[in-house]
């Protein structure tokens, strides 16, 4: 039976970046840089998760998307795109990140078509962080473009205090900001267009697109907020998200016949050739793989990509 794949994470320095990745989730990175961002999974142009070991090292993850689709992935994903769908990653934010928005359908720019909705688990956060996400009433686009010239924008929109085990659905078109303090674990569509309305007035040259950023904006103010619960299906976007906690035994993936990511939030298990995974660690289930089994008690995410049948 295939052995779980792990990917060599791709980090990212931030301007409101830390050091958490290293200080959490033990990532062998230097502290004296702001890294925001590390890459779990990640088929990008410029941008490619490799296999850090086993059967497929080397391999970059686009490669195994086109040579290998049905043996690692399975039956449903056979007329997908040349790219694999989704994009995940652990985000350390120790400053705000900018209030921003991901384009909708409709709104994308050429090069990068798909709609970028977003989830977000919240892993860590400290006492009073904060996330912004959609708007307090339903504002015009004219009152939002003048909040943003008045430097207010952040007051037109809902907070919701960040605490561990919480989740979030951004869907393209949702504006929304992480604020400070706040370690999370994002699972989103293989996207990366962002449209920066306001950058807290930072002193560095990040641009805005402005008037980009308002065309996309959804002006509705609902947004899907919930706490993990044992066991639960947290979202079901273009992508589902489930929630496990096992305390012994082995763990397989709901559709065994499909393949499935693994994003570990706590504990520690280990594959049947030795080799041990992590809190932190973002693994990829292939068809059919064989069981993990529990070392310590274990909190995870499970993702899967909601293909057609075929």
């Amino acid at each position: 039976m295939p052995s779980p794949l792990h990917f060599s994470p791709i980090y990212k320095t931030r301007v409101w970046g830390g050091n958490h990745l290293k200080k959490i989730y033990q990532r062998p990175i230097d502290s004296k840089n702001l890294y925001g961002e590390s890459w779990e999974i990640c088929d990008r142009k410029n941008e490619q998760s490799i296999v850090s070991g086993g059967k497929w090292k080397g391999k970059t993850l686009n490669e195994l998307w086109n040579q290998q689709r049905k043996e690692i992935f399975g039956e449903r994903y056979q007329s997908l795109p040349s790219r694999f769908p989704l994009l995940l990653k652990i985000l350390d934010a120790r400053e705000n990140l900018s209030i921003q928005v991901h384009p909708p359908a409709g709104k994308t720019p050429p090069e990068d078509p798909l709609p970028k909705d977003e989830f977000w688990y919240i892993s860590k956060a400290e006492k009073e962080a904060k996330i912004y996400a959609g708007f307090r009433e339903e504002f015009s686009r004219q009152q939002i473009n003048q909040a943003i010239q008045l430097k207010s924008i952040s007051s037109l929109l809902k907070t919701f205090p960040a605490l561990a085990d919480n989740f979030l659905e951004i869907p393209a078109g949702t504006i929304h900001a992480i604020g400070k303090g706040i370690t999370i674990f994002e699972i989103q569509v293989n996207s990366d267009t962002t449209y920066r309305l306001y950058d807290w007035d930072r002193d560095n040259n990040r641009s805005l697109h402005i008037q980009e950023g308002i065309e996309s904006l959804h002006l509705l103010k609902e947004v899907n907020i919930g706490k993990a619960k044992k066991n639960s299906l947290l979202t079901q976007m273009s992508f589902q998200v489930k929630y496990h906690t096992a305390f012994s035994g082995k763990i397989k993936p709901s559709e065994p016949e499909e393949f499935c990511l693994y994003m570990l939030i706590e504990g520690i298990c280990s594959d049947e050739n030795q080799h041990t995974w992590k809190s932190g660690d973002t693994l990829l289930i292939p068809r059919n793989s064989s069981a993990l089994e529990v070392q310590t008690p274990l909190r995870f995410l499970e993702i899967t990509w909601q293909a057609p049948s075929p």
